[in-house]
């Protein structure tokens, strides 16, 4: 997600705005202390940033997409409802070894609803 941001037009025009910066990019999931690691400013999708730093928006709300291949929707069928991944095929990601799976979250009734899926387990409802 991040290389397609950096990669767009706001990238461009600081670099032409700031031609003495050199700068230096460095892509990961994992989280870790950007000051600690020599970095002078990061880009983070979420809501959550340690006390002592400083938040400001850079794009307009993200969107993600549960999506799959039209050969596994012809053969597995639709969901209606995101409950009824449970009997479907999903994969999870997790942005480091030994940290739980991102928690897929479907708009719903004007709130956000949070589903872990799972094939072997009915989906779990987080909050």
């Amino acid at each position: 997600m991040a290389e397609e941001f950096l990669a767009g037009p706001m990238l461009a025009a600081y670099a032409a705005a700031c031609p003495g910066v050199q700068i230096d990019i460095t892509v990961t999931d994992e989280e870790h202390d950007i000051v600690a690691g020599g970095f002078d400013a990061g880009v983070r999708l979420g809501e959550v940033i340690e006390q002592d730093m400083v938040a400001i928006p850079v794009s307009g709300p993200q969107r993600q997409l549960a999506v799959c291949a039209p050969a596994y929707l012809a053969r597995a069928g639709r969901p209606a409802h995101p409950r009824e991944l449970a009997r479907h095929r999903c994969i999870g990601w997790r942005p480091a070894p030994g940290v739980a799976p991102y928690r897929w979250e479907f708009a719903e009734g004007g709130g956000i609803s949070p589903w872990r899926c799972s094939r072997r387990s009915p989906p779990t409802r987080w909050g």
